[in-house]
């Protein structure tokens, strides 16, 4: 499972993680080596919400979860297998 927060609030000038997601995927693949495609993502948005993603290497598909915790938003996770 990988999970990400978005920090953009903190920095006026920064693109949401939201509205940049395939490229943070794709940065991240390529600095850790890994494929990331098919895994369980949890990110943490500007608002404060947990929500899914998926990601097939080409484009995304948001999973609107919207936990207010995180453990809540593995539970989703956990129930949806």
């Amino acid at each position: 499972m990988l999970v990400l927060q978005d920090n953009s609030a903190n920095d006026p000038n920064a693109r949401s993680l939201t509205n940049n997601m395939e490229n943070v995927l794709l940065d991240l693949e390529k600095i850790l080596k890994i494929d990331l495609k098919g895994r369980n993502i949890i990110y943490r948005d500007s608002d404060g919400f947990y929500d899914g993603v998926e990601w097939d290497g080409e484009g995304i598909k948001f999973k609107p979860i919207r936990a207010i915790t995180f453990e809540n938003a593995v539970k989703y996770y956990d129930n949806s297998r």
